[in-house]
């Protein structure tokens, strides 16, 4: 793997969805992933990932655990 993205998200579905639809559209040349890790959105989030974007990683947190810690699970 030469690249791993790395999304954090909260109550940001809308964005998220242009974020990834981007990254859809313009896929780095190099081997990648594309992690979601997501703070316990309530806004539709978690169904999104799992029907539209199906081929990014998901890590669904219960609650907002922070900034940093997602980025560590991601």
């Amino acid at each position: 793997m030469d690249l791993s993205i790395c999304i954090v998200s909260y109550q940001c579905k809308d964005r998220l969805r242009e974020c990834l639809e981007s990254l859809r559209a313009h896929r780095p040349t190099v081997e990648h992933e594309v992690i979601v890790v997501d703070n316990g959105s309530t806004d539709g989030t978690p169904e999104m990932l799992r029907s539209e974007f199906y081929w990014a990683q998901s890590i669904l947190n219960p609650d907002n655990r922070g900034f940093s810690a997602a980025c560590n699970q991601g």
